[in-house]
């Protein structure tokens, strides 16, 4: 009976070998598995990250494209107010001759009043 006791003594050495082994396998899984699960994480990070750029490259396009409709709407105010100036210029000029041509008259209407007893 001896023989059976160290028979099986020698299996669940084996055993309690083996199953130590498959512990120690296990945990190295745990941790290759966690390790995983932080890359995943990393990599959803920056998937977000990549959206976010994206989102921020279309608002950029956006605003560049206000900026030239800006642009455009300064270059046709600057252009209408070069045009407001030479009215302004040329309103000014009728107007000194109107005035010029007022004085002349008063002193004509002097004149004949003073020539007029």
């Amino acid at each position: 009976m001896s023989v059976d006791y160290v028979k099986i003594e020698g299996r669940l050495d084996q055993i309690t070998n083996m199953l130590t082994e498959l512990i120690r396998i296990v945990e190295n899984n745990n941790a290759a598995i966690e390790e995983l699960r932080s890359d995943m994480k990393e990599l959803r990070q920056d998937v977000d990250l990549k959206s976010d750029v994206a989102v921020l490259k279309n608002d950029v396009a956006v605003f560049k494209s206000d900026v030239a409709v800006l642009k455009s709407d300064v270059t046709i105010l600057k252009k209408d107010m070069q045009e407001v100036k030479e009215t302004l210029k040329e309103h000014t000029e009728k107007l000194d001759y109107a005035l010029f041509k007022l004085a002349n008259h008063d002193a004509d209407i002097f004149n004949l009043k003073r020539i007029k007893p």
